[in-house]
């Protein structure tokens, strides 16, 4: 398991890690090089076939379903899609079930299933685009493209910026992790997200707001917004010591 990251390489290693159960790599940028040129990295290292993942968004789509698909079709890039979104760029794709051209509109998910072939001909067309060059790119080369639409049940949410984090995340419901402290005398209104190691001090009030993990809200108010990973806001916790 590989994983991008242009910051935070410890952090982004240590989450992936936590949730997936098995060891990460880092593929560290100084800067962001763009979906294309990360996937021309993994060029004549990669063996096998790869999902490749955006991060800035979730999805509760069956990949096992999606694998089998793609494996079944004999694709050398397959793509999760589901109907288009207004806001949101088209996936050109034709009614064979491929992508790349086509006159039907669709909206990526954000997940890719490549074969190793897909990686060198990224190498061999630096500063393409996913879908306007490098989709084109392997068509012409005699690739295989294929669609895979998510089920009806499945949904995806956008978490590429804070505030549609934000949305999406509270869109599932209210909730508080196991090993978050919520004090009597806290507020708590509309919906909220208290993550783990998560401390809510008595007399601050908490609405349609996230706490990232580690996070602590000592007083006043947090209302429609992020509290970021291990941040103390709203005054001194009781005890502590000021300078």
């Amino acid at each position: 398991m590989l994983a991008n990251a242009s910051r935070c390489p410890d952090l982004v290693r240590r989450t992936v890690e936590e949730a997936a159960g098995s060891e990460c790599g880092i593929l560290f940028e100084n800067r962001p090089l763009g979906a294309c040129r990360t996937i021309a990295g993994l060029a004549g290292a990669a063996r096998g076939t790869w999902f490749v993942v955006n991060t800035d968004m979730v999805t509760d789509a069956d990949p096992g379903a999606m694998l089998a698909a793609h494996r079944s079709s004999g694709s050398d890039w397959t793509v999760l899609a589901g109907p288009p979104l207004d806001g949101y760029g088209r996936l050109a794709a034709g009614g064979d079930g491929s992508f790349g051209c086509g006159p039907f509109g669709m909206h990526y998910w954000g997940i890719s299933i490549m074969e190793p072939g897909v990686f060198g001909l990224a190498s061999r067309v630096p500063g393409a685009g996913m879908f306007d060059g490098l989709a084109r790119s392997a068509s012409e080369a005699g690739m295989r493209l294929a669609v895979h639409e998510a089920g009806p049940g499945a949904s995806w949410i956008d978490t590429g910026s804070v505030e549609s984090y934000r949305a999406g995340l509270l869109s599932t419901g209210s909730f508080v992790h196991p090993e978050a402290v919520v004090e009597d005398g806290a507020a708590l209104s509309g919906r909220w997200f208290v993550g783990r190691g998560c401390r809510v001090r008595r007399g601050s009030r908490l609405a349609d707001s996230v706490m990232l993990d580690g996070s602590e809200l000592a007083g006043g108010e947090l209302v429609s917004s992020v509290l970021p990973w291990d941040e103390v806001r709203g005054g001194s916790p009781p005890g502590a010591v000021m300078e």
